[in-house]
């Protein structure tokens, strides 16, 4: 774009971020995920109460889209285990 002879616009309000000061050494970066590469008892007992709550879930989605005539507000979950048609998953889960 050709120039118009106006001086270009600075932006004044704008930081200097090539002048940021690095953090303090006393501030300690932790890491947010834990280590489980050795799987102790609470890593294996988390991932296995995460792995059969999403299990639990899932299969109480499928369940409630394959029974007919079921709402969420009306009937209860044990009645799932009742009809025909979803009777197997509810009761092997």
């Amino acid at each position: 774009m050709a120039s118009l002879g106006y001086p270009r616009p600075t932006n004044t309000h704008a930081p200097d971020l090539k002048n940021i000061p690095p953090p303090p050494r006393s501030w300690k970066i932790y890491n947010a995920t834990p280590n489980c590469h050795m799987l102790d008892d609470k890593c294996l007992a988390g991932l296995l109460f995460s792995a059969a709550s999403a299990q639990f879930l899932t299969a109480l989605m499928i369940r409630e889209a394959m029974a007919p005539n079921y709402s969420v507000h009306t009937n209860a979950i044990s009645d799932l285990g009742v009809t025909p048609e979803t009777r197997l998953l509810f009761n092997a889960s």
